[in-house]
């Protein structure tokens, strides 16, 4: 190593050492170019992020290091994509707006909803406290209403003997609820008309733990409690609903809506399969969508108040809102859709509030969405990356000779998936994996692939090169060891590894499957060893610094877990964006270095 260089390494460290400390007093884990990782968003990160191997303490360091540099190349990704000027191109930029706009809202809710349903909650749970907060009932049947209404004032008929059900304050709907509560002990309902039957309701005995203190009324005031904040929550939150959207008036293009909808079923239809309990939208088909529609693009489809709203950027919002259907046809299309646009017109209405009171400029929402925005840019430039990659038959020939002349196996893996769309599926998921509940009945129960659900989730034997990502990270797993939420194009997977093997490729034909096989591996091999040299010259470009002993002393959990957040006014997102790890760069930056 040369002295100039010597003294540029010495000179990063100590400016290293004066600035490993934030403004804001957070410490610093690494600097990347003028961005940096802080103790709050590693911890934050790596602790919402399902990664392999996490159950094993000795593994930990090396997690750690390794989940640092996933997060590097994610800044440096990001840094170049902004250097290159694609954050402000129209469609990135629209999606990164869509972020901004959420955040805000989120903020507005905070603000509007969460600090100001206390006096809400104060009065529910006044009344809950001073009342029964358990009711037992009995529930009875009859087939009209004057057999219901008869047997309330007279129940002479011993063979209707009822069911009887322990109700809850919190548990049921507020308006049943409070018709329950408020009847006393032996009194009915009137006669309540349910499909094409009548039901009488009777309080047989009212508990009071809470005023008795009777054992375990602690837990119960805690419930209770509960049930109070989140219904005085969403009481406040119903009457500043109301009050946003009675500002302005909104209207959608019922014309261009059909014309929607018919282009949906179009796309749905081709690729769907009738075992296939969700079908969703995916985003290649929402690209075509775009492109199919593109003499509309520029169209008004949505006016609220003075602002119109075009084909282009309402389609949009599809980017981050998943569009699915239980059942394709025209009419459920349309359906989901018009429940789409009046969302879309809600949530429009509250970020024009909350950028009307600045509220976008507020930290809470610029940390939130500088973490999303940069990993959006990181995944935008790995797609870029993978585009630009073509196999030629040269290569897939090669390779395949190359391949019945090796002895070395190929690795084969079997892994049990769920795939899902509903990020609260891919919870629960998570949550019963640490259950005694056998892996192949929560595919069967939840897995929204036709292809494996009739295989109770497995997905067979199959080269670990051929899958991607699934496959590069399967081949990690030791048997047993379950992964996920990963993000794929299809939606969320979770998947655990049951099988993997060694295995001498015997084929000696190149047939066409073969070869779409080996392009895809190839395909994948070389996106791999792209991004690698990509982001080992951007690490040297931009620089890059890591506080090691502030990295040392932060402890990480044993178990995987993914959460999710419910955003002010509607929509969820998970806690932090999903990324897998990318470390392999950083050999390569290493020897850049000692060039």
């Amino acid at each position: 190593m040369n002295m100039k260089y010597l003294s540029i390494i010495l000179l990063i460290i100590l400016l290293f050492v004066n600035n490993s400390v934030a403004q804001n007093g957070e410490k610093i884990i690494a600097k990347i170019g003028n961005k940096s990782i802080s103790e709050r968003e590693f911890i934050s990160r790596i602790e919402f992020t399902p990664l392999p191997n996490r159950h094993a303490k000795n593994f930990h360091d090396e997690l750690k290091i390794r989940f640092l540099y996933t997060l590097i190349a994610e800044k440096l990704l990001s840094l170049e994509a902004e250097f290159l000027g694609l954050d402000k191109e129209e469609i990135i930029a629209g999606a990164l707006d869509l972020f901004l706009k959420m955040f805000a809202r989120d903020e507005l809710y905070k603000i509007e909803v969460k600090n100001k349903s206390q006096y809400y909650s104060d009065s529910l749970l006044t009344v809950y406290l001073s009342n029964a907060t358990s009711i037992l009932i009995n529930v009875y049947s009859f087939r009209s209403y004057d057999q219901a209404e008869l047997f309330s004032k007279s129940p002479l008929d011993k063979n209707n003997t009822g069911a009887s059900n322990l109700i809850t304050r919190g548990q049921t709907d507020t308006e049943y609820e409070d018709l329950l509560f408020n009847l006393k002990t032996g009194e009915y309902t009137t006669p309540i008309a349910a499909k094409d039957s009548f039901y009488l309701f009777q309080v047989v005995k009212k508990y009071f733990p809470i005023v008795t203190k009777t054992e375990g009324w602690e837990n119960e005031y805690k419930r209770v409690e509960k049930a109070a904040a989140e219904r005085g929550e969403k009481m406040r939150n119903d009457i500043y609903r109301k009050s946003i959207l009675a500002q302005k008036k909104a209207e959608a293009n019922a014309v261009l809506l059909k014309k929607l909808a018919q282009e949906i079923n179009t796309l749905l239809e081709q690729s769907k399969d009738d075992k296939n309990t969700v079908h969703a939208l995916s985003i290649i088909q929402l690209t075509k969508l775009e492109q199919q529609l593109t003499a509309d693009a520029n169209s008004v489809i949505i006016v609220i108040g003075n602002r119109k709203i075009t084909v282009k950027e309402f389609l949009r919002f599809f980017r981050i809102e998943t569009f699915f259907v239980n059942t394709v046809s025209y009419k459920s299309i349309l359906s989901v859709l018009n429940s789409k646009t009046k969302k879309y017109i809600e949530y429009e209405l509250f970020s024009e509030e909350a950028f009307k009171r600045g509220l976008q400029l507020t930290e809470d929402v610029k940390n939130n969405f500088l973490m999303w925005k940069e990993n959006y840019q990181y995944n935008i430039m790995q797609s870029l990356l993978m585009d630009s990659i073509s196999v030629v038959d040269e290569e897939i020939n090669r390779e395949f000779i190359n391949r019945t002349k090796s002895k070395n196996p190929v690795t084969l893996v079997n892994i049990i998936e769920v795939l899902t769309n509903d990020l609260q599926i891919a919870e629960k998921v998570l949550n019963e994996t640490s259950s005694v509940i056998d892996f192949h009945e929560l595919a069967e129960k939840y897995s929204e692939r036709a292809s494996t659900k009739d295989k109770r989730g497995e997905s067979g034997l199959f080269p670990a090169a051929k899958f991607g990502e699934v496959g590069r990270i399967a081949e990690t797993m030791e048997i047993g060891d379950v992964y996920g939420p990963l993000k794929i194009e299809e939606g969320y997977l979770i998947f655990k590894l049951i099988e993997k093997i060694e295995k001498q490729d015997t084929l000696t034909v190149l047939s066409e499957a073969k070869k779409k096989s080996i392009e895809t591996e190839i395909k994948f091999r070389k996106m791999r060893e792209n991004l690698s040299e990509y982001t080992a010259g951007l690490a040297a470009k931009f620089g890059i610094s890591i506080n090691n002993e502030a990295l040392e002393k932060i402890t990480i959990s044993t178990i995987n877990s993914v959460v999710y957040k419910h955003m002010g006014f509607g929509g969820r997102i998970l806690a932090v964006p999903l990324i897998s790890i990318n470390d392999d760069w950083v050999e390569q930056w290493k020897q850049k270095l000692n060039q």
